[in-house]
């Protein structure tokens, strides 16, 4: 996740093993940082029948290859609890819980067990690649 100048201001860069495909990329609400799912707590959603090889896609834009399920119409506080999901081929493979004041713009935001940690792109997306071969 990255703080961006257009659309919402969020950028989900998703970094996926050579074989994958985006299928969905969804926003929740997430208040008190504990996002339920629950299908009325869909901010903005987008899908692909076909899949993407994308790997970066920013909130409240619809990439080709997309359909807006469901549009963002809700203004965005800094301070709001969201969590972004990124579905691969019908499964959930990545899930972030976040505010937008947590985002930097030009670093990647990872968050894992409650500790955040900021990557410069290369080095994330190098990063995360490696899970590919392990």
């Amino acid at each position: 996740m990255t703080r961006v100048s257009s659309g919402a201001g969020i950028e989900v860069v998703y970094v996926r093993c050579p074989n994958a495909e985006v299928r969905a990329v969804a926003l929740y609400r997430a208040p008190e940082g504990r996002p339920d799912y629950d299908p009325e707590d869909i901010l903005w959603r987008i899908a692909s029948k076909v899949g993407s090889k994308q790997d970066s896609y920013v909130v409240g834009v619809t990439p080709p290859g997309f359909v807006e399920e469901v549009p963002l119409t809700a203004d965005l506080e800094p301070a709001q609890g969201l969590a972004v999901v990124v579905e691969v081929e019908g499964d959930i493979d990545a899930d972030v819980i976040f505010a937008i004041q947590d985002l930097r713009e030009g670093e990647l935001l990872r968050r894992e067990l409650g500790d955040d940690e900021y990557f410069d792109p290369d080095e994330f997306r190098a990063k995360h690649l490696e899970r590919c071969n392990s």
